[in-house]
């Protein structure tokens, strides 16, 4: 079942929850990444080795699953530290922002300002100056040979190469670290499968592959603030034919983006994507891990929206897309528009931090801006954002997949199968 974009929907579970064991399957339905990259609708990136990174502008071409992504960030403000530097997780700013009180801690301000002081890594072709024209071509050629365009969709996304012995290794590892471990792993396993739901909720779109996208430092005031980048989990095009339809998702700058992330015209806007999956698992004082019968999200969290702001801010996008999906109960898309005051307001408190990093400084007091009227305003505004960002699709889910037994089973003990109904 397709839903039009702006049609709201009843979300009802379909795949039966009496299930409940000791190793949790974070593969149950899943959508490999290497076969979304096979997707006629997604426009996925070349492998690493095949590009130049002469310079920053070049690592949005950098996939999330490299190792050269994981070293780019060092010494960089990203998403995963943003709201650590920010300080909202300082105990005044949890009590205001109503996060739960467990959010408060002081070492993740702390963990901002290490990963400030780290060397950044620079690539071997860091300096090439024909970077931009040599990854285009690259770009453009694994783009036509990688899609399988007379495939079936379904027989494409349900090709998975996890083996039962690797979805059972990695239940016992993940059991054994927690439900924390468990929802973690959940989450980053199942986006593309999100991202697939996702094309299935917009049917016109296409979905572009998202590296590391850097904050363009001659509109950033290079001297007053790090290197800043954000990784989406994917940039959403939608085509609009009527003009008059496109202004709440214009990009700052008057352009759009092309397949391979860069500005270009087209005849459509460009959203990021933000994918925030509810873990279907909970565990029992006991230690039982059990199936929750869980809805997608019916509101943005106020530490979300740092996250959602910087995307668009490094991005140079105007409207971000909040998927939150559950495994029994379908896909809820939450669209924010960019605040240029609230991008403002980060931007004074991150070279605060900044200033105090490249002061020798390894640490700050416990809410050290609370009391500033400016931050009060940040916390305000990012209360505001949240609240109003708005549903602007739903979808009921896919079916469950048919196929091999450990992909299809919630638990994967002897006995204890979890499956979803044939």
């Amino acid at each position: 079942m397709v839903v039009s974009p702006y049609t709201t929907v009843t979300l009802n579970n379909r795949w039966g929850m009496d299930a409940s064991g000791m190793l949790p399957n974070i593969y149950c339905n899943h959508v490999p990444l290497e076969q979304l990259r096979r997707h006629p609708r997604f426009n996925s990136l070349p492998p690493p080795e095949d590009l130049v990174l002469g310079d920053s502008a070049e690592y949005r071409l950098v996939r999330q699953d490299h190792e050269t992504w994981d070293k780019l960030h060092a010494g960089m403000l990203t998403t995963g530290v943003l709201a650590s530097g920010l300080g909202f997780y300082e105990s005044e700013s949890v009590k205001r922002l109503r996060l739960p009180p467990s959010r408060a801690s002081r070492d993740r301000l702390a963990a901002a300002m290490e990963r400030l002081r780290q060397k950044p890594y620079l690539p071997p072709d860091h300096g090439a100056s024909d970077a931009a024209m040599l990854n285009s071509a690259v770009v453009q050629r694994w783009q036509s040979r990688c899609r399988e365009p007379d495939d079936d969709v379904n027989q494409v996304i349900g090709r998975s190469q996890v083996t039962a012995g690797t979805a059972r290794n990695t239940a016992r590892r993940l059991a054994s670290l927690g439900l924390k471990g468990v929802g973690c792993a959940y989450g980053k396993v199942q986006e593309a499968s999100t991202l697939v739901e996702l094309m299935s909720c917009f049917p016109n779109c296409t979905v572009q592959e998202a590296g590391l996208h850097m904050a363009n430092p001659a509109h950033n005031g290079a001297a007053a603030l790090p290197p800043m980048g954000a990784s989406p989990d994917g940039l959403l095009f939608r085509p609009v034919p009527d003009a008059s339809e496109r202004p709440e998702s214009l990009t700052l700058s008057g352009e759009e983006v092309g397949q391979d992330g860069s500005p270009e015209s087209s005849s459509g806007v460009w959203e990021v994507v933000e994918i925030k999956n509810v873990c279907p698992f909970g565990q029992s004082g006991s230690g039982l891990f059990t199936l929750k019968d869980m809805d997608p999200v019916w509101e943005v969290r106020a530490e979300w929206v740092p996250q959602l702001q910087f995307h668009m801010l490094c991005s140079g996008l105007s409207s971000a897309l909040l998927v939150s999906r559950s495994a029994t109960r379908g896909l809820r898309v939450f669209r924010m528009p960019a605040d240029e005051a609230y991008a403002g307001l980060m931007k004074h408190y991150i070279a605060r931090l900044w200033a105090a990093v490249r002061a020798g400084r390894r640490s700050l007091p416990a809410n050290p801006w609370v009391r500033e009227a400016k931050y009060q305003d940040l916390l305000r505004r990012t209360l505001m954002l949240a609240r109003s960002a708005r549903v602007v699709a739903e979808h009921p889910g896919a079916q469950p997949l048919r196929g091999c037994t450990h992909l299809t089973r919630w638990f994967l003990d002897d006995g204890r199968e979890g499956a979803a109904p044939s």
